[in-house]
């Protein structure tokens, strides 16, 4: 019993000295506590593509043409240069006689128009037409005159229109033309005469036409024409013998009824 309580009271002295040197010391822990923020917003919810701000960037432009411009029933007034040629290379008549084989041709047309699409417009028109064109041919003591005189055409034209306001077209057609020859001798007066013959062909065109506003229009042509041979017996001039070729540049102003 005494060895117990020996052991008892040796084991309590040791026991402060083993919880001195097993003491743990903990640091303090900060109580300071720094927080960084951050500007952040949620980004705005999806959009269906066909909206206005998803759109491919390109600004709207309208087709420059528009064919119904140019389509309709139009009365016009036409003048410019006209000029005849004897295709042969003969003298006689259109080849290098004393009087002009140029001059000015005047007259007018009536036409109508249709769109096809945007840009392109067939039509037709019929044109009566004068000219000042009065060539003549002397030899020996006599002197042979050639005076065109009213002129018919019938054709089509097909156009195409480049912007708002102009449109491009090529023509063509038929051809008349009245033609009186005079003969007119200083010597033998009884050979004097006066006949009237048709000049009959084609005409081949182009031009430009531009609105000048919602019905007035103005416009510049090419033509040419092709005649066939001028018969008149009473000379011997056989149909074949006088072909003759005319070209002209004619400017005109019309408006769309």
């Amino acid at each position: 019993m005494k060895a117990i309580l020996g052991i008892g009271m040796a084991l309590g002295a040791a026991m402060p000295a083993v919880a001195q040197h097993a003491r743990i010391d903990y640091a303090p822990v900060p109580t300071t506590v720094v927080v960084t923020t951050q500007s952040w917003q949620a980004p705005p919810p999806p959009e269906p593509y066909d909206e206005p701000q998803y759109q491919p960037n390109i600004p709207y432009a309208p087709l420059p043409i528009d064919a119904a411009v140019f389509s309709g029933v139009r009365l016009e007034a036409q003048v410019g240069w006209d000029a005849f040629r004897n295709r042969d290379g003969d003298d006689f008549v259109f080849g290098r006689g004393t009087g002009g084989r140029d001059g000015i041709v005047y007259g007018g047309e009536l036409g109508f128009d249709a769109p096809i699409g945007r840009s392109v417009t067939i039509g037709g028109y019929a044109g009566l037409e004068g000219t000042g064109v009065d060539p003549c041919y002397g030899f020996g003591t006599a002197t042979v005159c050639a005076k065109p005189r009213l002129g018919l055409t019938l054709g089509g034209r097909l156009g195409l229109a480049v912007s708002p306001n102009a449109l491009v077209y090529a023509k063509g057609g038929y051809s008349l033309t009245r033609l009186r020859l005079e003969l007119a001798d200083r010597l033998v007066p009884a050979d004097n005469f006066r006949s009237t013959g048709n000049l009959n062909g084609f005409h081949l065109g182009a031009g430009i036409e531009a609105a000048l506003s919602s019905r007035v229009y103005g416009k510049l042509e090419y033509v040419y024409t092709r005649f066939g041979g001028y018969d008149d017996e009473d000379i011997g001039i056989d149909n074949g013998d006088v072909d003759i070729d005319r070209h002209q540049v004619k400017a005109g102003v019309g408006i769309r009824l």
